[in-house]
């Protein structure tokens, strides 16, 4: 079984999530294709304005390595609602206590969506399907392998490739043949 969702899946997903803190979740997985371990350790300290009107958030993640991930404005703009009066330290995905969500949280909210979405293998989805359905939906749409590769964290492209899934009915030449008006 691929560890992929569609993007009708993801879409259903988020939109069954009622809770704004649980979609908010979602769609930081999904957007910024980071493993739920770097989304449980994210602080308010981590999140930097940019000039483009999104965002980037610094991500600790495998190694020791740190990575600096652009946020999409939509997302940007969400989050920063969330935030409101949390202290600096804070982490970005609290619970009730304050103290930062655990990957087993994530992965229940994760479920949850799935099984709202009504998806077939609702109970098999996790939070690590979003990092693959990120990767591969973003070079589905033409985003160069190598900022895949930044994006993820990974330094290996060979490491990357594994988050690839090879579409049966698309090739590269669909691609390159848009470069001309007419055919030969």
């Amino acid at each position: 079984m691929e560890r992929i969702l569609t993007p009708s899946d993801v879409d259903a997903m988020i939109a069954a999530t009622t809770d704004k803190r649980n979609r908010l979740i979602l769609k930081t997985l999904y957007l910024t294709g980071i493993r739920v371990s770097e989304l449980c350790g994210l602080r308010w300290k981590d999140a930097i304005a940019s000039r483009s009107g999104g965002g980037q958030i610094n991500v600790y993640g495998k190694g020791g390595r740190t990575r600096r991930v652009h946020v999409p404005q939509s997302l940007w703009v969400e989050l920063m609602l969330l935030r409101s009066e949390a202290l600096k330290d804070a982490p970005v995905f609290a619970s009730a206590t304050g103290r930062p969500l655990a990957p087993s949280h994530i992965d229940r909210v994760v479920k949850r969506a799935a099984a709202a979405a009504e998806l077939e293998n609702a109970m098999n989805v996790s939070a690590h399907w979003f990092r693959h359905s990120h990767a591969t939906h973003a070079l589905d749409e033409g985003v160069p392998v190598h900022l895949v590769q930044a994006t993820l964290g990974h330094t290996s492209l060979d490491t990357t490739s594994k988050y690839l899934h090879v579409s049966p009915d698309r090739s590269s030449g669909e691609v390159l043949v848009k470069r001309w008006s007419e055919p030969f």
